[in-house]
């Protein structure tokens, strides 16, 4: 099997709603934003914005745009595999 049916088979929907979550999420925080903050910049309700962040959501391209924007990355970062945690300070 080549490697992109294996990727294909693996990566689900569920697990592409925990990527997104978790990748909004560090970024947001990293940007120094609030939940609230980060909505209103998006144009999005904030209890829209902890839906995505826990990943119990599906997010639409136009929204995965305007989290990006509002948090200052590329929206394409969001969908990406995240980087490895780093040790704990």
């Amino acid at each position: 099997m080549g490697k992109r049916k294996a990727l294909a088979r693996a990566l689900t929907p569920q697990k592409l709603r925990y990527r997104v979550a978790m990748n909004v999420l560090r970024e947001r925080k990293g940007a120094g934003l609030t939940v609230e903050a980060a909505a209103e910049i998006a144009r999005i309700s904030p209890r829209h914005w902890r839906k995505i962040e826990d990943g119990t959501c599906n997010v639409t391209l136009r929204t995965l745009v305007a989290l990006g924007r509002a948090i200052g990355c590329d929206p394409v970062k969001l969908v990406q595999v995240p980087p490895p945690a780093g040790p704990a300070s």
